[in-house]
């Protein structure tokens, strides 16, 4: 659909992006991953909104970026999808074991 006012065209782009955002994760993740379109929907699907990591709500007005797909750097294969914090403190932590658990021991000593 194209409209002569950018300007218009501008707002319905947005509005439907927003209506369909679902959609569109959907077929990124199919995209980027070279997996078919039914194992990116079941992937989607399988985090019934929430990061699989922390467990955090999806909230489209909160969080530009809602979602990442995580994936071992090594093999390529996903592990799952992810909120930006937690996405990008795996990769902070090089993926490292040994490094989440200094992290976590950390915190656990200076809890107040």
């Amino acid at each position: 659909m194209t409209y002569k006012d950018k300007q218009k065209s501008k707002v319905v782009k947005t509005a439907w992006r927003k209506m369909n955002s679902d959609r569109i994760a959907v077929y990124r993740i199919k995209a980027k991953f070279n997996i078919s379109l039914e194992e990116s929907e079941l992937l989607y699907e399988r985090t019934m909104g929430k990061c699989e990591a922390c467990g955090l709500q999806w909230d489209e007005e909160v969080h530009r970026y809602r979602h990442h797909v995580d994936h071992d750097h090594t093999t390529g294969l996903i592990r799952g999808i992810l909120c930006h914090s937690c996405n990008v403190g795996i990769g902070h932590a090089g993926e490292s074991f040994d490094r989440l658990r200094q992290w976590a021991s950390y915190l656990e000593i200076h809890k107040t």
